[in-house]
């Protein structure tokens, strides 16, 4: 139970100088990959209401106090003590990932509006001026991994070269059928870029900026890919609307995926369920943090950034999903061969592989 209380501590309060330097916080430096988090939420963006601000300002206030707002470095002070959820929040986004080779070329995982910010980032230096190049990996397209698109700013930068990678033969066709004169002021065929279209086999692996891009099928029906990511000795796997059932023994090839996540440095994983409405929808192809945490364990990785959350799930609702995934992660101590450092993704996070 310790370790759980202190788990909890050293994520929500981060800047707490007794906890300096919390594991999932400490950068690698040098020349590496990294990635960053554009869109962590699953199925429809969730902006947070009036009423939920209104909340977040309660509960805060009821924290401080006269000293706490005595100056302006008092206030300051204060804001970096109360918890991450209630100074932020974890976003609102859909499915939108940022990664930097280890010399700084673009690969974009997904589309979903969270790419709209980073889009709107990338204007402001050669994709404003249509010198701009950028890498996709289209996982899959349900629609919060592509609902983005049309409103990616570099796409009306004449010049800009963008390239689609994909196992998914009809990519092109299915981003049009999006992005068309019915539904949009400008259909995607006429588009000022120069968009190319990289199609790949079952059999390939791909290599993009120095990336190798593997992958592995986990939903036959809607042609969905779990994708690993290595550069040099640094890898992340990238697992996306994956509904794998609880306990793992009851998945076909669970060694095989094991096998495909292991001594990654970090996993990326769908925790858009709770282990508790993951058995009100069964048919429904996402997993829990404790299913993200039994992988993690089976396969020695170093991080696990719980991902693609359901969006009606509040700020406090994901604190809980988190605090699922330490518990079972403290009940089962005794399976892990390391140290797993386990987050909550949010928007904005940056890590160095």
């Amino acid at each position: 139970m310790l370790g759980i209380i202190l788990g909890l501590v050293l994520y929500i309060f981060p800047d707490k100088t007794i906890f300096n330097n919390p594991p999932f916080l400490i950068k690698l430096y040098g020349d590496t990959m990294k990635v960053k988090f554009w869109g962590v939420r699953g199925s429809l963006p969730s902006p947070l209401t009036g009423s939920e601000v209104n909340q977040k300002i309660r509960k805060i206030l009821s924290y401080a106090s006269p000293k706490d707002l005595f100056s302006k470095e008092s206030i300051e002070y204060f804001i970096k003590t109360i918890p991450y959820s209630l100074a932020s929040t974890y976003g609102s986004n859909t499915s939108c990932l940022e990664i930097r080779s280890s010399n700084n070329d673009l690969l974009i995982i997904n589309a979903g509006t969270g790419i709209c910010p980073l889009g709107r980032e990338l204007i402001k230096a050669e994709h404003g001026t249509g010198d701009g190049e950028c890498h996709f990996i289209i996982t899959h397209t349900n629609w919060e991994h592509i609902q983005g698109l049309p409103y990616f700013a570099p796409l009306n930068a004449s010049g800009n070269l963008i390239h689609f990678h994909s196992i998914h033969q009809d990519l092109e066709e299915r981003l049009s059928y999006q992005h068309n004169m019915n539904s949009l002021s400008q259909d995607f065929g006429k588009l000022m870029t120069n968009n190319v279209f990289h199609y790949y086999n079952d059999d390939d692996n791909w290599e993009v900026n120095g990336i190798v891009i593997k992958r592995e099928l986990i939903d036959d029906l809607a042609s969905n890919y779990i994708y690993r990511f290595e550069e040099g000795d640094k890898s992340f796997v990238f697992c996306a609307n994956a509904g794998f059932a609880m306990p793992l023994e009851k998945n076909d090839n669970l060694d095989q995926y094991i096998d495909f996540f292991q001594e990654t440095n970090l996993l990326i994983f769908d925790t858009h369920d709770t282990l508790e409405n993951k058995i009100q929808k069964i048919d429904i192809a996402h997993s829990n943090s404790q299913t993200a945490t039994d992988f993690a364990i089976r396969s020695n990785t170093q991080r696990l950034a719980l991902y693609q959350y359901d969006p009606s799930c509040s700020d406090d609702d994901l604190n809980q999903v988190f605090l699922q995934a330490l518990e079972y992660m403290e009940e089962n101590q005794e399976r892990c061969l390391t140290d797993i450092d386990i987050m909550l993704a949010y928007e904005g996070l940056e890590l160095e592989l």
